[in-house]
């Protein structure tokens, strides 16, 4: 997404000015998923274990699936909520009433 912004092709997404939460707002939620994530995933060890132990060859999605499930709980979302926030505003780029028909247009045609 870096070098996307880079070179610009982010557009009105790269600078929060256009009711979009903007690249440093994007960078700041994916540290706190990843710390509220990592949290869970360190209080959970000894859940770890136990499925190590017990399904030794399918405890990571299971376990996976736990961790995000108690980050959505904790934290109101976790990656899931994360990814839909992003293309959500990929596609329903807020703007004017005015201007929704040539943003979903834009949206249909990349």
């Amino acid at each position: 997404m870096e070098a996307w912004r880079a070179e610009g092709k982010l557009g009105p997404y790269s600078d929060g000015l256009k009711g979009w939460t903007g690249w440093e707002e994007v960078r700041s939620r994916v540290y706190t998923v990843e710390q509220e994530t990592d949290d869970v995933t360190e209080a959970l060890s000894d859940v770890r274990e136990m499925l190590q132990q017990t399904n030794p060859s399918g405890w990571q999605t299971e376990f996976a699936s736990l961790v995000q499930d108690i980050v959505c709980q904790d934290a109101g979302w976790a990656w899931e909520g994360f990814w839909h926030m992003i293309l959500h505003n990929i596609i329903q780029v807020p703007c004017q009433v005015q201007l929704r028909q040539l943003s979903a247009a834009v949206g249909r045609n990349n």
